[in-house]
């Protein structure tokens, strides 16, 4: 049921890699913004698909740039999933650090979500990376990758 549900709502092969899906979708309710944010999500960019904590490298200096690791499972993907991804490893991240895995408490929270989507989309010179109702939409958007994140891992540790 879950993999059908994800044929319907994310970029797969079915729909054009989210072609289709932007063809037949008019944003929620026609919601030019919601539209914007599918666009920017559902875009076929370059992913790394493995950005928990371990695998970013924050630098202590200023003037200096993050820099990531690790790029065994890099590919072309959809935006949002590889977004999605980054929110699902924080729980797995403490679990790393501090022993502890408490998924409701360790998820990243809704501000922080559209705080780092902010940063995301300014990086990318979005026209839209300082809106509110992008963010909000994006974040919304984003949720429904969390799903086909937690599975292609479920799948990966079964594969392995």
């Amino acid at each position: 049921g879950e993999l059908l549900w994800l044929k319907t709502r994310l970029p797969s092969l079915e729909n054009n890699w989210g072609t289709g899906l932007l063809k037949s979708a008019n944003g929620e309710g026609g919601d030019p913004t919601y539209r914007a944010a599918q666009q920017a999500l559902y875009q076929p960019v370059f992913c790394h698909n493995d950005l928990l904590a371990g695998n970013v490298m924050v630098p202590i200096g200023k003037g200096q740039q993050c820099r990531f690791i690790d790029f065994e499972y890099a590919s072309v993907n959809s935006a949002g999933l590889d977004i999605a991804n980054h929110f699902t490893a924080a729980p797995e991240s403490y679990l790393i650090t501090f022993g502890t895995l408490d998924p409701e408490k360790d998820f990243p929270k809704p501000d922080v979500i559209e705080k780092w989507l902010e940063f995301y989309f300014d990086g990318r010179a979005h026209p839209s990376a300082h809106d509110p109702v992008f963010l909000r939409c994006c974040r919304e958007i984003t949720m429904g990758f969390v799903l086909a994140a937690e599975i292609r891992w479920v799948i990966w540790g079964v594969i392995q």
